[in-house]
């Protein structure tokens, strides 16, 4: 009975270990994680949130690098000799006159390289087959891991276990004076119990690293609130590892127990048994019931966004998108297909289409606790509603997307500086510049002035540069803010295919970059200032435009113009090239554009 309490301890001691270990690395992960978002537009609650998460007990413990090595360390000495008694009992009797002490030192040494091997091996698993250190083939690598740490723990019971070398440390003989059985069966059998020992914790390793994936994506997704870091979703994440890691290290102690390199009875054998089968019977409820639960209320289970949503994941349908740049009009395939991305998630594609793009929304808004798709869906909406050169829809979802999604507002704040000073653009700045619910850095505060430039309100654009002043920033590099206001620009023009008038087709505003030749779809980078459907006479016209560079563009059906035309098999007459807006130049009259196809 005595045995068994230790047995009961030892279980207990190993399970604190791992909520320790849960503390240690999330706060070590704290440091390395936390971004520096103070010089980006953020809400309040971000904005307390980080600082929550820069001077909270997480980041305190990671920012003193020492501190943690050694309390690793220590744990990780404690945690071996725990190992070592419970493997051979005789190491805690080494005052008898007939202990070996030079046996138990040698056995005690190589044990402890053998079980920071072990530890090193179990910790690095991840890493070594993500950096290319195991085979490429991934099933390759786990079972060669798998291999690698059953080796390990087997040598391990075989070297310090009482049946095993070292014995009960009264000779330099193997095993014990008291062996009945041949040592070499005994050998052999503390080899398997070790190697199964390091089986069991390898596949608890495996089950630890998906379970916590998972949770991970439902946290960065949904749990954690918001699309950026917040507190809620750290501690979150730091409960759930180290919940995870004392269960592991718990139930692989209590295997441990139960497989012992001891003189144990079958029967002694089976009551230890109990302990980790109900640790692990709880570990799996805990799993079980969180991972079902996400895949009824959060579509865990879901492929991607085009599974959830009901609808094609590849495009078919292609345009074409005739670019006129300087020397040579690019031709360019428009492919009916965008993606979205979220925190995690990724590659969301999905076949573009408007009544594909409301069937994203409704099921957006039919997922009123959320989804592991919610922000791949706010991205997927935004870009599809670009792609298709709906920019004020694209311009409103991405106002939507910025209250969660930094990315979205800081793109979103540099664009107000360029497309049209609409009322409703107008508002959207002024939300920003709100700070009862917003905070600028520098750099947000500079360009929120040079929107308010743009959009007429000289005043309140010398207010927000001296804000941006006193955070940092230097005005005098804006040459929004020396220039005079623009007002009443514009670009008009015509186009015409075969001699025909072009009619309710997309036309497009794009800044111009320096050695621009294509635009890609799914940069924000390339996304259309602003874009215009072709009247009956093929005419367009932009107005409120930006101070700036910008190209035209214009999309029509593949069936009009093919995008493998060959370079002889179009020609375009009066291709307006770069469009300068400035104080001189505020309106352009671009003519007809002539689009000939052989």
């Amino acid at each position: 009975m005595k045995g068994f309490l230790k047995d009961i301890i030892f279980v207990l001691v190993m399970g604190m270990f791992g909520v320790a270990g849960g503390v240690g690395i999330m706060s070590i992960l704290s440091v390395i994680a936390a971004p520096n978002y103070m010089d980006m537009l953020l809400t309040v609650k971000e904005k307390a949130d980080l600082e929550a998460m820069s001077t909270g007990f997480l980041a305190v413990l990671g920012g003193n690098v020492g501190v943690m090595a050694a309390v690793m360390v220590i744990i990780a000495i404690i945690g071996f000799i725990f190992v070592l008694y419970e493997l051979n009992p005789n190491f805690g009797l080494l005052r008898r006159h007939t202990v070996k002490m030079a046996k138990a030192a040698v056995a005690a040494a190589g044990g402890a390289v053998l079980f920071l091997l072990l530890v090193a091996a179990m910790a690095r698993m991840p890493l070594a087959i993500i950096s290319g250190i195991l085979p490429s083939s991934l099933p390759e690598a786990l079972i060669f891991y798998g291999v690698v740490l059953c080796v390990i723990s087997g040598m391990l019971w075989v070297l310090v276990g009482e049946t095993g070398w070292a014995g009960d440390l009264v000779s330099w003989r193997a095993g014990s004076k008291d062996m009945v059985m041949p040592r070499w069966p005994k050998f052999l059998t503390s080899f398997l119990m070790g190697a199964a020992c390091g089986g069991i914790a390898y596949c608890l390793l495996l089950l630890l690293n998906e379970s916590f994936n998972k949770y991970f994506l439902l946290v960065a997704e949904v749990l954690g609130r918001s699309g950026e870091p917040s507190i809620h979703g750290w501690r979150l994440l730091s409960y759930s590892l180290m919940v995870m890691l004392g269960f592991s290290l718990a139930i692989i102690a209590g295997f441990v127990t139960v497989l012992s390199a001891r003189e144990m009875t079958v029967r002694a054998r089976l009551i230890r048994l109990i302990v980790p089968a109900v640790l692990l019977a709880v570990y799996a409820v805990i799993i079980c019931g969180t991972y079902r639960d996400a895949v009824t209320r959060y579509d865990l289970n879901k492929k991607n966004l085009a599974e959830a949503a009901g609808i094609p994941e590849k495009g078919q349908a292609v345009r074409t998108v005739l670019l006129f740049i300087p020397e040579k009009t690019a031709v360019k395939e428009w492919r009916m297909e965008a993606a979205g991305s979220g925190v995690m998630v990724s590659n969301n594609t999905y076949a573009l289409t408007p009544e594909n793009i409301t069937k994203i929304e409704n099921y957006l808004s039919s997922r009123k606790d959320g989804s592991i798709f919610f922000y791949a869906g706010q991205d997927a909406v935004m870009k599809g509603y670009f792609k298709l050169w709906e920019t004020e829809k694209a311009v409103e979802r991405m106002f939507v997307n910025a209250n969660s999604q930094i990315l979205a507002r800081m793109v979103l704040l540099k664009r107000l500086s360029s497309i049209p000073a609409t009322a409703e653009n107008e508002k959207y700045l002024r939300s920003f510049a709100d700070e009862t619910k917003w905070y600028s850095g520098k750099t947000p505060s500079l360009r929120i002035a040079e929107a308010f430039m743009h959009f007429g309100r000289a005043d309140e654009a010398k207010a927000w540069a001296d804000k941006a002043k006193a955070k940092g920033a230097d005005p005098a590099k804006s040459a929004f803010l020396s220039g005079p206001v623009l007002t009443g620009t514009s670009v008009a023009g015509a186009v015409n295919l075969n001699g025909a008038p072009l009619t309710g087709r997309k036309v497009a505003l794009f800044s111009y970059r320096p050695k621009m030749t294509n635009i890609d779809p799914q940069s924000f980078a390339s996304f259309p200032v602003d874009a215009k459907t072709t009247d009956g006479a093929g005419r367009f016209a932009f107005t409120n435009l930006g101070k700036g560079e910008y190209v035209l563009a214009v999309m029509v059906d593949n069936e009009q113009v093919s995008s493998k035309v060959p370079a002889d098999g179009l020609s375009v007459e009066n291709a307006p090239g770069i469009i300068r807006i400035d104080a001189e130049n505020p309106s352009r009259s671009l003519g007809t554009i002539a689009i000939k196809v052989k």
